[in-house]
C-alpha cells in the first residue's frame, strides 16, 4: 500500500507507511533530522479468516471450543478491509528522545493513545460491504443478504502481552470480549478471557477523542527551537500581545500537541476528558430537568475533525460578542512552504475576517436566510439575537468553520427545556439535543457540505454526553431538499409539528441507528451528484470523486521559424514538459496510467514519436500513450479524455498533454488533397478553406473594423506585457534547454529558453494599424491581430479528489465538464459562441457566474465578435492576453490554457473559469473548472 497520512481531530497527522513485517505509524510534529528511529509505533495488521469463509458446507458446532476439534485459520496478507476478519496489535514503539522529551507518566495512556490513533486510521479505510453470506442466505440477492457490524480483532500478541493492560483498555472502551466470565484458570498470565478481542465501527466512533490524546511533556534542558520539523519552530508569528497564547506554544510543542487552548489543550498533557457527573435537577418554567453542564467560553473551539473527502478541517466555536474578529486557534489544512505537500497542523491564531455580529448581520439579511429566520435588519438586532443566545441557559450559539473561514451559524439545545419539548411524549428524553442551523456561505452549501457538519454536530452530541440517545432539528415542512438531506444523512420524520409560527418536520436520528460521521458521509456522496443538479453552489461542492488537476505546466513558447525552440522536435518539447511535469508535481510516474497528446501537425499523429517521448521522461513501459486530433482543441481534448477516463473508472491517474513544432511541420503539407468525392460536395468542400480567408470573410460579414480588432489586439500584447514583467507565467511555465542554430552564422548553440519570446513592447491599436493585411487588398486581417505561428508543448495531471488526498499532492483546481458543439465550417471562428452556452446550460449556471473567460485568439475577429456577442465583460476575458500574444502552438493550447486560468483566478480571487476555442473546418469546444488555493 502507499504511504496514507492519517489527520486526527486535534489537527496532528501520523504518516502510515508499509515496513517489513506491518505497518509503522510516524508522528509528523516529531519528524525530526536528527532521531535514526523517528518517534511512532508499528503495528502488524493481517486477515485471518476460517474454514467456513472458505467452504460454505463446513459444519463444525465443537471447532469454536472443543480443542480436540481445532478451528483452521487462514491468514492473509493484509490489503483492504474486511467486515470483521482483520485482526491488529501494536509491535513495537519508537519513543522520541528523553533527552528532548520527558517519558510519559502513564505508558498505559500512551498505548491507548496509540492504538486510538490506530483505529481512527482502520476505520478511516474504505468501508467493506456490510452483507454476509451464511449457508441461510446463500441464495439471497447480494442486497438482501444480512448486514453485519464491520469490526476489527485486537489480537493479544506484542505489546498487549501486558499483565494489566488489557483490563485497562477494556475500561476505556478501546477493547471488547465477549467472554465475560471470571474464568477458571487460576495463573493471571494465561490469558484466559482476553483471546478474542475486538471493537466496531460504531462503539469507536462514540468514543470522545479527548479520552485518548495528549501530549508529551518537553524537557527543559531540550534544544526545542532546533528542531525544523516542529509545525511552530519559527516564535516569531506569534501574537505578541497574548502571552498566555505564546506560553501554550512554548509549553506544547512534541507528541499530539495542540499549542493553543481547544478541547485537547492540556497542561498536565494528560487527558482533558471528563465522565459527566451525577445529575442534579431543576425547574425551568415548570419543566423539571437536569441542571445542564456550563457550555464554552466565547470564541473557543470546542470540535474539530479533518474531512478528507474535501480536505479541510471542519470546526465549532462558541459566538462571540466581541467587536473585533474573533481568532481563530483550531487546526487548518495548508501547504508548509517547503515541500508544497498539505500538512495538517494547529493553526497559530489567525483573525476570521468578520466579527460574529456582522458575519450574523450578513447572513440574516441574505433573502435565503430571512425566509426561515425572520432576523433581518440592522446590526443592531442581530447583536440582540447573539446575546439572548449566549443568555440562554439552555442553548449555546456555535459558529462553524472551514479551515478557519466561518460558513453558518448553528444552535445546539437540550431539547427538554426547550419549547419543542412541550410537544413530545414525556418531554422529550433528559439528555436529548436539538440542533438549529443556517448555512451563509454560499461556497459552502451542497449536500456533501451538508452531511459534513450534520454529521459532526451529531458526533459532538453523542460524545459530549454517553447518555444522550437522540439528536433531533424541525426544519419548515416547505424545506423540502434540506429535509431530504437530512434523510439521508441517517435522520427519520417522525412526525409534524404544529409550531405557532411554523409547521414543522420533527426529524430525530438515534444512537442505536448512528453508525460513524464516515458512513454518512460516504453515503451522501454516493447518493447526490450535486454538480449534476448544477448551479455555482453546486460546482464548488468538493466531492471524493471530482477529477481534479494536481498539476499543470508548459514550454515557453516561442516564434515558428525564429524562436529558440525552432529546431527542437515536438517529440522532444513533449519530453521536457513530460520530465518537469514529473519533478514538479512530485507524482510517481508508475501511477500514471495513461497520458493523450494533442498534436494535430505530427505525421502519423505522432503516436510513435510520443510513446517514445514519454519513456525517455521518466514514465516506465506500463505507462500507455497516445494521440489526439481535433485541431485547435487537440490539447483541450486530450485532458478531457483522460478526465473521463479517470470518471470512468478505466484509469486511476493519467496526463493529458499537448504538443506542436510548427517551426517543423506547419504549411501546405499539413493538410492532405481531398478526392474528388470530398471536393464535389458543396459544404465539405469548404473544409479546405484557409482559416484566415475564412476570418476575413467573417469580419467583413459582421461589420467587425479593423479599428476595434487592432484594439483588441493591442490589448492583448500589452496584457502580456505586463503579466510577464510581473512574473506571471513562472508557475506555470518550466525552462527547457535545447539545441539552438544561430540564423546569422549557423552556430548551434545550447540554450535555456525561459519565457515566451512573442510578447513585445510598443504595441498600440496605431502601430498595429499600419500593418498590411494578409488575405485581402482592403482586409482587417495581419499578422498583428492574428495568433501567432509557435512552437511549444503543455501537460495537466489529473486523478481523483481522494487519490489526491491519499497522494499528499496539492490540488490546482477541479474539472468538472466540457462540450463540443459544430457549425457550418465555413463559419469555424464562431465555435465559442456555441459551445460556452452550451457548456452553461448542461450545468444551469448563468454567465455571470463565471470570473475568468480563457478563450483562445486565434484571430482577433472571432474572439472580440463572441466575447461581445455572448456579454461577456472584456475584463474577464484572457487577462494576462492570449495567443495574438505569446502564440498558439495548434495542440498545445487546450491543455495550456488550464495552467493559465488557474492562475488568472488564484490572481483575482476567482474560483470558477472556463477555456474555450474556435476549431477548424467549424467545431467549438468548451470546458468549465473551478480553482482551489
Amino acid at each position: 500500500m502507499a504511504p496514507y497520512i492519517a489527520y486526527l481531530p486535534n489537527g496532528q497527522s501520523v504518516t502510515v507507511s508499509p515496513v517489513f513485517g506491518g505497518l509503522f505509524f510516524k508522528a509528523n510534529s516529531l519528524s525530526t533530522h536528527h532521531s535514526a528511529f523517528p518517534p511512532g509505533w508499528t503495528i502488524v495488521i493481517h486477515s485471518e479468516d476460517d474454514e467456513e469463509d472458505h467452504n460454505p458446507d463446513y459444519d463444525s458446532p465443537k471447532a469454536s471450543k472443543d480443542p480436540l476439534h481445532p478451528r483452521k485459520h487462514h491468514i492473509h496478507r493484509y490489503v483492504t478491509p474486511t467486515l470483521k476478519n482483520d485482526g491488529l496489535f501494536i509491535s513495537s514503539i519508537s519513543n522520541p528522545s528523553s533527552i528532548e522529551f520527558i517519558p510519559a507518566k502513564s505508558p498505559t495512556r500512551q498505548i491507548a493513545m496509540m492504538l486510538w490513533a490506530t483505529l481512527w486510521w482502520y476505520f478511516h479505510q474504505p468501508e467493506p460491504s456490510p452483507q454476509i453470506t451464511t449457508n441461510a442466505s446463500a441464495k439471497t440477492p447480494e442486497l438482501g443478504k444480512p448486514k453485519g457490524e464491520w469490526r476489527v480483532n485486537i489480537k493479544r500478541e506484542g505489546i498487549f502481552r501486558g499483565r494489566n493492560l488489557l483490563q485497562k483498555l477494556e475500561r476505556m472502551g478501546l477493547i471488547v470480549s465477549e467472554e465475560s466470565s471470571v474464568g477458571a484458570e487460576a495463573n493471571d498470565r494465561s490469558g484466559e478471557g482476553w483471546q478474542e478481542m475486538f471493537i466496531t465501527r460504531r462503539a469507536f466512533w462514540q468514543m470522545d477523542a479527548r479520552i485518548f490524546l495528549f501530549t508529551l511533556v518537553p524537557n527543559v534542558n531540550s534544544p526545542l527551537q532546533s528542531r525544523p520539523g516542529s509545525p511552530h519552530h519559527n516564535s516569531s508569528t506569534t501574537p505578541p500581545n497574548d502571552q498566555a497564547e505564546a506560553n501554550a506554544v512554548a509549553a506544547s510543542q512534541g507528541l499530539w500537541a495542540p499549542p493553543l487552548p481547544g478541547p485537547f489543550a492540556s497542561g498536565s498533557r494528560l487527558p482533558t476528558y471528563f465522565p459527566p457527573p451525577p445529575p442534579v435537577y431543576t425547574f425551568s418554567n415548570n419543566v423539571r430537568h437536569p441542571i445542564r453542564p456550563k457550555p464554552p467560553r466565547q470564541g473557543e473551539v470546542f470540535y474539530s475533525r479533518y474531512i478528507p473527502s474535501l480536505g479541510q478541517y471542519i470546526s465549532f466555536r462558541v459566538a462571540s460578542l466581541s467587536p473585533k474578529p474573533p481568532v481563530y486557534t483550531g487546526p487548518i489544512a495548508h501547504p508548509p512552504p517547503s515541500t508544497g505537500f498539505p500538512e495538517h497542523t494547529p493553526a497559530l491564531p489567525i483573525p476570521t475576517g468578520l466579527n460574529d455580529v456582522d458575519l450574523l448581520h450578513k447572513w440574516m439579511n441574505q433573502p435565503r436566510v430571512s425566509r426561515f429566520w425572520g432576523e433581518q435588519g440592522p446590526p443592531s438586532r442581530q447583536e440582540a439575537f447573539l446575546k439572548a443566545g449566549l443568555e440562554n441557559r439552555h442553548s449555546f450559539p456555535v459558529i462553524a468553520c472551514w479551515d478557519g473561514k466561518p460558513f453558518g451559524y448553528f444552535e445546539i439545545y437540550w431539547v427538554r427545556e426547550d419549547t419543542l419539548g412541550k410537544y413530545l411524549d414525556n418531554g422529550g428524553g433528559p439528555w436529548d439535543r436539538g440542533i438549529h442551523g443556517l448555512v451563509g456561505e454560499e461556497e459552502f452549501r451542497g449536500p456533501h457540505r451538508v452531511s459534513a457538519w450534520l454529521s459532526s454536530l451529531v458526533h459532538f452530541c453523542f460524545t459530549h454526553d454517553a447518555r444522550t440517545e437522540n439528536v433531533m432539528l424541525e426544519p419548515r415542512v416547505d424545506n423540502c431538499r434540506f429535509i431530504e438531506q437530512l434523510q439521508t444523512a441517517g435522520f427519520y420524520k417522525e412526525k409534524e409539528i404544529a409550531f405557532p409560527h411554523k409547521q414543522s418536520a420533527l426529524m430525530k436520528i438515534k444512537r442505536e441507528a448512528w453508525e460513524s460521521t464516515r458512513a454518512r458521509l460516504d453515503q451522501v456522496s454516493g447518493h447526490f451528484s450535486s454538480k449534476q443538479e448544477g448551479g455555482r453552489a453546486a460546482i464548488l461542492e468538493k466531492q471524493p470523486d471530482d477529477i481534479v488537476v494536481t498539476c499543470a505546466l508548459r514550454t515557453p513558447f516561442t516564434r515558428g521559424g525564429r524562436g529558440f525552440l525552432k529546431d527542437t522536435p515536438a517529440s522532444d518539447l513533449l519530453a521536457g514538459v513530460l520530465t518537469a511535469l514529473i519533478s514538479r508535481s512530485g507524482i510517481d510516474p508508475a501511477l500514471v496510467e495513461d497520458i493523450a497528446v494533442g498534436s494535430v501537425l505530427a505525421p502519423g499523429g505522432g503516436a510513435t514519436e510520443f510513446r517514445a517521448a514519454a519513456l525517455v521522461a521518466g514514465f516506465p513501459d506500463a505507462t500507455a500513450v497516445r494521440s489526439v486530433n481535433r485541431q485547435c482543441s487537440s490539447g483541450l481534448q486530450a485532458v478531457v479524455d483522460v478526465a473521463n477516463q479517470i470518471k470512468a473508472g478505466m484509469i486511476e491517474i493519467g496526463v493529458g498533454a499537448g504538443v506542436e513544432s510548427m517551426s517543423t511541420q506547419y504549411g501546405p503539407a499539413a493538410v492532405s488533397d481531398f478526392s474528388p468525392l470530398l471536393s464535389s460536395h458543396p459544404i465539405a468542400k469548404t473544409c479546405t478553406v484557409p482559416m484566415g480567408v475564412l476570418s476575413e470573410k467573417m469580419a467583413q460579414d459582421l461589420s467587425i473594423s479593423r479599428t476595434a480588432q487592432d484594439a483588441f489586439a493591442a490589448s492583448s500584447y500589452q496584457k502580456a506585457l505586463r503579466a510577464q514583467q510581473l512574473g506571471l507565467f513562472n508557475d506555470e511555465i518550466t525552462p527547457l534547454t535545447v539545441k539552438w542554430e544561430d540564423p546569422k552564422s549557423g552556430e548551434v548553440k545550447e540554450v535555456v529558453v525561459t519565457k515566451d519570446d512573442g510578447v513585445r513592447e510598443g504595441i498600440t491599436s496605431e502601430s498595429l494599424g499600419k500593418i498590411k493585411p494578409a488575405f485581402a487588398e482592403n482586409g482587417s486581417i495581419h499578422a498583428g491581430n492574428a495568433s501567432q505561428i509557435s512552437d511549444g508543448a503543455s501537460a495537466v495531471l489529473l486523478m481523483k479528489r481522494s487519490t489526491a488526498l491519499s497522494l499528499s499532492l496539492p490540488i490546482l483546481g477541479t474539472y468538472i465538464a466540457s462540450a463540443i458543439t459544430a457549425l457550418p465550417p465555413l463559419l469555424m471562428g464562431l465555435g465559442p459562441l456555441h459551445a460556452i452556452p452550451k457548456l452553461l446550460s448542461k450545468l444551469n449556471i448563468p454567465l455571470d457566474a463565471i470570473d475568468i473567460f480563457e478563450i483562445n485568439e486565434a484571430f482577433a475577429s472571432q474572439c472580440l465578435y463572441c466575447a461581445q456577442k455572448l456579454g461577456i465583460p472584456m475584463e474577464k476575458v484572457n487577462p494576462a492576453g492570449g495567443a495574438i500574444a505569446w502564440g498558439h502552438p495548434l495542440g498545445a493550447t487546450g491543455a495550456r490554457q488550464v495552467g493559465t486560468l488557474f492562475g488568472g483566478l488564484k490572481r483575482v480571487g476567482g474560483r470558477v473559469g472556463v477555456t474555450s476555442m474556435c476549431v477548424g473546418t467549424g467545431m467549438g469546444m468548451a470546458a468549465l473548472w473551478v480553482a482551489e488555493y
